[in-house]
């Protein structure tokens, strides 16, 4: 298992930046709880998408554009807290990855 950061990550700073800005010009609030809480919403239509489609009632095509929707939530979150997603995922990923070795 590779813990070396991928290079394209520091692009997710930038991508950050990008979605604060289209966050402000959408008129979201700039408030820590409101674009932090965006992501646990997100998170629940992915379940809802996941529900669905167990019924045949989505595709899995829904289930990604709301997993993705998660991603950009959580981008916009980083970009309101004024952190690095990159320094974030490489600091989680490098006291995750040990877990499973054994």
């Amino acid at each position: 298992m590779s813990t070396t950061r991928p290079r394209t990550l520091t692009d997710l700073d930038a991508l950050a930046k990008d979605v604060g800005e289209h966050l402000d010009r959408l008129g979201v609030q700039r408030c820590d709880w409101v674009r932090v809480a965006k992501v646990g919403e997100e998170g629940g239509e992915v379940v809802g998408a996941l529900i669905k489609r167990s019924y045949g009632r989505a595709e899995t095509a829904d289930v990604l554009a709301e997993l993705g929707d998660v991603f950009l939530a959580a981008l916009g979150a980083a970009d309101q807290l004024g952190i690095a997603p990159s320094s974030v995922i490489a600091a989680r990923w490098a006291d995750v990855a040990p877990r499973s070795s054994a």
